[in-house]
């Protein structure tokens, strides 16, 4: 039983994990703080953990705008 617990625990993190990925790297441009309600989370929080995504959409920004400037 307390296995049977620990493989859903781990389950339900996975995918709560992966929800969060999902919503902030999407390109539609949610807004951390709907992220963080559908979570149960403060914006602060999904900085801190998921803001390695957000250094990547950060890059992907830049690069997008010195494209508009080249052409």
């Amino acid at each position: 039983m307390r296995l049977k617990r620990l493989v859903l625990k781990n389950y339900t993190t996975w995918f709560r994990h992966s929800h969060a990925t999902i919503l902030v790297a999407s390109k539609k441009k949610i807004p951390v703080k709907t992220i963080a309600e559908r979570l149960g989370n403060t914006p602060k929080m999904i900085y801190e953990v998921y803001g390695h995504n957000y250094d990547e959409l950060e890059r992907e920004s830049v690069e997008a705008f010195e494209q508009a400037l080249n052409s």
